[in-house]
């Protein structure tokens, strides 16, 4: 079954989304989270505005009772039923957003969830392993971590679930929707009208709302058996063998590069929901990596950006993920002040990485390899 890119979205447009107005209180919106699972649909009444999601819920110092759905309002991209298959796959990774709004004349005329995307045209990545698709480096946590700690490593690593692991074994998983449905809960008052500083419901261990049923895939699995085993137990990630995780972001990266791919070429994309980051930089960076390494290619390289409060000479401290997959799959992440660094330090691990591996490295390249700064 071949599906091209110039497919449109117009047969996987759903009317089966969540609406809020721009002028609520957090604490309305968060029961619709619990139906929708990623996003709210926000319009001042009459025409859209934007949207909020999960991930905007978890900044600790929140108070989601005092707090308007405008202050956290992203502004989503937006499609047309006319939109093509690859184009919506490459902006929801892109914009890290997962339910795209249709608009038409200013109004929601509907949205395309990833999940549907997934459905229409999984098949186009059938030659594909789960070994190749998924994340090799699994960031775990304890039992006894926090939910507090977990919202601050989903923020700070740009991932929504978590493996647990107790004495070398995984136990359990918890996802950003666990947590917002069942521990995100209004600022208690006291009698006074105070805010009382005792124990919250993020202050309990992970065990309390882990999910103990580890639901695991074989590492030759085709995607679409990785995603028939998601909609089964309606889980939004796989562990493949205990040695890796495969999300439906991982599924429908791997789609968006089959879409929108090129011949011969390495598909680059970077994902930020952060306006004031400068990917130009960043793209630059990788592009001037790929064209002095021709050997990578072709495949592709995905880019996920998130900014700490920390700065340095004004630069922001950034946690920057690297996917590769080409050749070999690579799995990188780095911590740096500025976009520049940042990516920098990310591509020299790349290329240690190469160095190591059974890379066929060409010998017009071996030079760029011994000067890891170079450029």
């Amino acid at each position: 079954m071949v599906i091209g890119m110039k497919k449109d979205v117009k047969r996987i447009i759903t009317k089966d989304f969540e609406q809020g107005l721009v002028d609520e209180m957090i604490s309305k919106l968060i029961p619709k989270f619990h139906a929708s699972r990623d996003v709210v649909i926000l319009t001042d009444g009459k025409d859209y505005k934007g949207v909020i999601t999960e991930k905007q819920l978890t900044r600790t110092q929140l108070d989601i009772s005092k707090t308007k759905a405008q202050k956290l309002m992203r502004h989503a991209p937006k499609i047309n039923p006319k939109t093509t298959l690859g184009e919506a796959a490459r902006l929801m990774l892109e914009s890290n957003l997962f339910h795209l709004p249709v608009i038409e004349n200013k109004k929601v005329v509907g949205v395309v969830k990833a999940n549907d995307l997934l459905y229409e045209a999984i098949d186009i990545i059938e030659d594909y392993q789960a070994e190749e698709v998924m994340t090799k480096k699994i960031k775990t946590i304890t039992p006894d971590t926090t939910l507090k700690t977990a919202l601050i490593t989903f923020r700070e690593q740009g991932i929504s679930r978590l493996p647990i692991e107790e004495n070398g074994e995984l136990v359990g998983i918890i996802g950003l929707h666990d947590i917002v449905k069942n521990a995100l809960k209004p600022t208690e008052k006291s009698g006074m009208g105070r805010t009382t500083q005792t124990t919250t419901a993020l202050d309990v261990p992970v065990s309390s709302l882990m999910r103990k049923e580890i639901i695991q895939a074989k590492k030759t699995a085709t995607p679409r058996e990785v995603f028939e085993l998601m909609n089964k137990h309606d889980v939004s990630s796989i562990i493949i063998e205990s040695k890796g995780i495969i999300t439906r972001k991982d599924l429908l990266e791997t789609l968006s590069y089959e879409l929108n791919k090129q011949e011969k070429e390495v598909f680059i994309q970077i994902s930020s929901k952060l306006e004031e980051i400068n990917k130009d930089i960043i793209l630059e960076e990788v592009k001037h990596f790929v064209v002095k390494n021709k050997s990578l290619g072709p495949g592709y390289i995905y880019i996920h950006v998130q900014k700490h409060k920390e700065t340095h000479r004004k630069l922001p401290l950034l946690h920057l993920r690297l996917r590769v997959r080409c050749k070999d799959s690579f799995d990188i992440t780095s911590e740096g002040y500025g976009e520049e660094s940042t990516i920098k330090q990310a591509l020299r691990k790349l290329k240690t990485l190469l160095l190591k591996s059974d890379y066929k490295i060409r010998p017009d390249e071996v030079m760029d390899y011994l000067d890891l700064d170079s450029h």
